[in-house]
């Protein structure tokens, strides 16, 4: 190897080491793919036991399921899911630059295309790496394949069948990318005609043999599998734009030479006599020549970090950044990080689930009561809605919504004292995602709240297989050993004080009646009373309101919360009667900005929502939060 063959790859290596350096810091500081993944309940789940590996040896793609649940398990630490990500997309723009070798080698900075593409669809949520590690593998196989020697006709093909069959059953469709790769490579650089006919006709065959003759699985599925085209992955239009840059790639490198070859080729007597005709320049200096190329390839490496950057930023969604944030805020019980997160959302961003994060965050913080209305708030966003609806149509649409937000749901019931309605939720996930560890950790919870360690051990022993969970399994075992139904744990206690004491269904669907039956069976159940009251000030009903008031002494407060003055003061204007506060009294501060907006009433509520929008007069007179009103 000479001089300038050393050089250049010294700067090749270089410049994929400072763009994979910039890569590992963005998703680790910017992206944070630990909140994408963890928000995803399709997310792939792994576990150590023979049992789960075989479920996925009998379908073409299984095995990259089940190895993309062991990369995602870096997912759980924040520098995990960046440095596993930031290798992937490495060996992805590795094998790219072998396929640009192959062909020649020039323009090696296109090796970045897919890269740059990659990022798009990281920011896009591509919350799990099955489509990623389906690619990797397909790449791989094609710079194993590349690397091979010319050979024989037979050789090659019988190296493409064996290879291509193994990727096929490994990697499910990620096999066509690489036969239709291969095939490329044998028309436009080896000019084999027989390897190339061999190598696109396999596209066809392979799949179809296998899904007719070896595997239980649907034709399509052969085809799709893992690919962008499949609908369980996403974000679909990066992906897609990543897997076909691949063959846009072989056959532009080779127009691109067979254009430069046409344009070197000249007529050798008119070359002769031109050359004659004119004196023979002075040769540049060698150090020129040997410094010409380096220099392009400065500004080339330099001009795919500006793109890889303007890129990165122009498809960046700070919004639905903010939105898993505060689901992730919510997940570990970070309450002012979800209200911080949450502060910042447009309206256009701001979901059912996101609400029922603020709320929760509000109650936690022992502020539900003074500063509700200072966050959008509908009657049914109080928590995320359960009823599914009339029409099978609607029905559908809540339970898909529903599929996604198991956990969430699950999480606030127990919190509630919901324990029955927490292990009907975490069943009906479980019977839609299968064994996701999150499940059956709230199973194993569920099952000690209400004293049956039998059954939690069934649950905590198959956390013992998961890597991530199972330290946790293991300490529970290990004092369920001591204590069976661990009844000195204070989550488990607190959970237990608060559930129903009575063998009863409790409404589903109506918040506030389930609160009210929860208050029935516990009285001091706060959280219970402030949803209790909440539901009440969302739905207009303050005679509800009123009726609960008495409840205050006994659970602890010593003053009214802000909104409960608030309300307080407009149930007495309207019913023009006095209520029994015992010594509560209305601060001198809501009774003045009660008299302001009495004053103001009938005005428009654009103009009035800087000043009143986060009272409950204001939802009282228009129905929405002045962060709700258009500015």
């Amino acid at each position: 190897m000479n001089a300038i063959d050393r050089r250049a790859n010294l700067l090749t290596l270089v410049r994929h080491g400072a763009f994979l350096t910039l890569l590992c810091l963005y998703l680790r500081y910017w992206v944070t793919p630990a909140i994408h993944f963890e928000a995803h309940p399709h997310s792939p789940v792994f576990y150590s036991n023979v049992a789960y590996l075989k479920e996925f040896l009998s379908y073409p793609g299984g095995l990259v399921y089940y190895l993309a649940g062991f990369v995602a398990l870096a997912y759980h630490w924040p520098w995990g899911g960046p440095l596993v990500l930031t290798a992937m997309v490495g060996l992805v723009c590795w094998a790219t630059d072998v396929l640009i070798l192959a062909m020649g080698g020039k323009l090696r900075e296109l090796a970045f295309g897919p890269a740059i593409l990659l990022v798009v669809a990281l920011n896009g949520l591509m919350d799990h790496p099955i489509a990623l590690v389906a690619l990797l593998a397909a790449l791989l196989s094609l710079a194993l394949y590349l690397a091979l020697p010319a050979g024989s006709d037979g050789a090659r093909i019988g190296v493409f069948l064996a290879v291509g069959a193994l990727l096929h059953y490994v990697a499910g469709s990620a096999f066509l990318l690489f036969a239709l790769l291969a095939g490329l490579h044998e028309l436009l650089v080896r000019r084999r005609r027989l390897p190339t006919l061999v190598a696109l006709l396999s596209m066809e065959a392979i799949p179809y043999l296998g899904a007719t003759y070896l595997f239980s699985t649907a034709l399509v599925d052969a085809y799709r599998r893992w690919s962008p085209w499949d609908p369980t992955i996403g974000p679909r239009y990066p992906l897609a734009a990543c897997f076909l840059y691949f063959p846009l790639l072989v056959v532009g490198l080779s127009l691109w030479q067979w254009i430069a070859s046409r344009r070197s080729r000249a007529p050798a007597e008119p070359l002769r006599r031109s050359k004659s005709r004119r004196a023979r320049p002075k040769a540049a200096p060698a150090t020129s020549r040997a410094t010409a190329p380096h220099v392009r390839s400065l500004a080339g490496t330099a001009a795919i970090l500006i793109v890889a950057v303007v890129t990165a930023l122009g498809t960046f969604d700070a919004n639905v950044h903010r939105v898993l944030t505060v689901d992730d805020c919510a997940r570990r019980s970070d309450w002012e990080g979800v209200l911080r997160a949450a502060r910042r959302l447009p309206m256009l961003y701001y979901t059912d689930l996101v609400n029922q994060h603020v709320n929760q965050a509000l109650y936690e913080t022992g502020r539900l009561g003074d500063e509700m209305f200072a966050y959008p708030q509908t009657p049914l966003w109080l928590i995320v809605d359960l009823d599914l609806g009339a029409s099978p149509e609607e029905q559908g649409l809540k339970m898909q919504h529903r599929a996604d937000l198991w956990f969430q749901l699950g999480d606030l019931d127990l919190r509630l004292g919901l324990v029955n309605e927490a292990e009907h939720e975490a069943h009906e996930a479980l019977a839609m995602h299968g064994p996701h560890p999150e499940i059956l950790k709230r199973l194993a919870l569920v099952n000690l709240i209400k004293q049956q360690p039998d059954a939690a051990r069934v649950f905590l022993k198959a956390l013992l297989a998961n890597p991530v969970y199972a330290p946790w399994a293991a300490d529970r075992l290990q004092r369920m050993a001591r204590d069976p139904s661990l009844s000195s744990d204070p989550y488990i206690r607190r959970v237990q004080a608060l559930q129903c004491r009575r063998d009863r269904r409790l409404p589903r669907h109506e918040l506030h009646l389930r609160c009210r039956g929860l208050l029935t069976d516990n009285p001091r159940n706060r959280m219970a009373f402030e949803y209790f009251m909440a539901s009440c000030l969302l739905r207009k009903d303050l005679a509800g309101f009123v009726r609960e008031l008495p409840r205050l002494e006994a659970l602890g407060y010593r003053e009214l919360p802000r909104h409960y003055q608030e309300a307080l003061l407009v149930y007495e204007r309207e019913t023009r009667t006095i209520v029994d506060r015992g010594d509560y009294a209305i601060a001198p501060e809501v009774l003045q900005r009660f008299a302001d907006f009495s004053q103001a009433a009938g005005r428009d509520p654009t103009a009035l929502a800087d000043r009143f929008g986060d009272s409950y007069f204001f939802y009282r007179a228009f129905g929405v939060t002045g962060s709700m009103v258009p500015r």
